[in-house]
């Protein structure tokens, strides 16, 4: 699995959203059918399902995957890693209400990267916009 992250690391880091990059986040979801609960229980493998979970445009296909690890959520909770995928795709959630998992997946704000954000972020202010001067007390000079 360490050889073939790098692969998809290249596509799931990529610009998600542009079309030949779409279509190779689906070739992943279809060709690896069946195999993501095993692959999310792996150390460097649940990097991969997240980021895939996370590059997928159309909530159609999120639905394939987190279909397929609620199937196998009891074997997700025997491992920090997959705990973490249930977490990061709302598996639980899925589970719950498949109305409610469609909304609120509407709703979250897809990752990027974090200097983008605020780069692209004009809305907050990160210090304070004015400084002001201090006043120093003058010093007293006490001998006589």
């Amino acid at each position: 699995m360490n050889e073939s992250s790098s692969i998809f690391d290249g596509i799931l880091d990529g610009p998600v959203q542009q079309h030949p990059f779409i279509d190779a986040s689906k070739r992943i979801l279809v060709t690896l059918r069946g195999r993501w609960v095993t692959i999310a229980l792996h150390p460097i493998g649940h990097h991969v399902v997240k980021k895939l979970f996370h590059s997928l445009a159309s909530l159609d296909d999120k639905v394939i995957l987190v279909e397929e690890l609620s199937k196998g959520i009891v074997r997700l909770n025997t491992k920090s890693s997959g705990r973490d995928v249930i977490v990061e795709c709302a598996v639980k959630d899925f589970l719950e209400s498949k109305a409610s998992w469609s909304t609120a997946m509407k709703k979250r704000k897809p990752k990027g990267n974090i200097v983008n954000e605020l780069v692209d972020d004009d809305s907050e202010v990160i210090g304070p916009t004015t400084h002001k001067k201090r006043k120093r007390k003058e010093a007293h000079n006490t001998s006589k």
